[in-house]
């Protein structure tokens, strides 16, 4: 679909083609935001911008989220086979969420995948999966700006594990938005933001970005881009991220649960206070030589 809500055009929105600083401008970048304080709020819009096209199609679905914190983690079958029996005709058909293709590269360009063995792991009984503690290691933050850089940290992580060295796959900034999965990993991502979210409504802090009031109050391209390169009136009214901290309100939709691991809002934060910040811990500083600061 390469009309302008279609498949093609959002996953445009994140790497290439680059649409900013404008999609006219002659030097152009991608528009997707890392390594900032606003990197949660871009990528909440971007499912939200595919799920709404989705249900302007006829969906009646959610974008459905992969809960790569469990034991034996791999890709999901959902996104993995590469074809599907469909009971309405008994017949194969390929699965959509196996690959898509790349449209502005032209010709056969599709995305693909090299998954690491670090995507699967089965820890002893007790312990948890690598991808568990590090988003436990975020969740852990009561600041959303400590919060945001180890949660980012821990995202990256399976776009390494299942991008691999694929050319075009989620390792790769410019093309891993076309690839279905990149979804499913967001829509879990952005489900741990909620978590963190609820968690801290429930210690009694602040969740909103105090920290970075310079990032919170500038809209978010592309989604603050008019017509025709943003049709979806709710994700451009939004495009100021503090307009969608109240997701289930502004956003209108939610999630079945806010469980990590198992664990409610309130075992969480006991787990946190009692079991992880008792254990004896070893935190590593890096200096970068050349830009001399950590």
């Amino acid at each position: 679909d390469n009309s302008v809500d279609g498949y093609q055009a959002i996953a445009e929105f994140h790497g290439d083609p680059g649409k900013c600083p404008t999609p006219t401008a002659k030097n152009r970048l991608a528009c997707c935001i890392h390594g900032m304080p606003n990197f949660p709020f871009w990528h909440r819009l971007l499912v939200v911008q595919v799920e709404d096209a989705l249900r302007r199609r006829g969906s009646h679905i959610g974008i459905p989220y992969w809960d790569w914190t469990k034991p034996n983690t791999h890709i999901p079958a959902l996104a993995a086979d590469e074809t599907y029996l469909n009971p309405h005709d008994n017949a194969e058909h390929v699965n959509p969420f196996h690959h898509a293709k790349i449209g502005f590269l032209g010709g056969d360009a599709k995305t693909s995948r090299d998954p690491l063995p670090a995507l699967t792991q089965t820890p002893d009984y007790g312990d948890h999966t690598e991808l568990y503690d590090a988003f436990l290691l975020a969740l852990e933050q009561d600041n959303f700006c400590d919060f945001e850089v180890q949660f980012e940290i821990a995202h990256n992580l399976i776009h390494a594990y299942v991008g691999g060295n694929s050319k075009y796959g989620l390792s790769s900034l410019s093309y891993s938005a076309f690839d279905p999965i990149f979804y499913l990993h967001h829509s879990n991502i952005d489900r741990i933001w909620a978590i963190w979210t609820a968690l801290q409504q429930h210690r009694g802090k602040p969740y909103k970005a105090h920290c970075a009031q310079s990032y919170v109050y500038t809209p978010l391209k592309p989604f603050a881009f008019h017509t025709p390169y943003n049709n979806n009136e709710k994700t451009f009214s939004h495009s100021t991220p503090t307009n969608i901290y109240e997701y289930e309100r502004e956003l209108e939709y939610a999630y079945d649960n806010l469980q990590y691991g198992g664990l409610s809002i309130p075992e969480l934060d006991d787990y946190i206070n009692n079991n992880l910040k008792s254990k004896p811990r070893t935190f590593v500083g890096i200096h970068l030589h050349g830009i001399k600061t950590s």
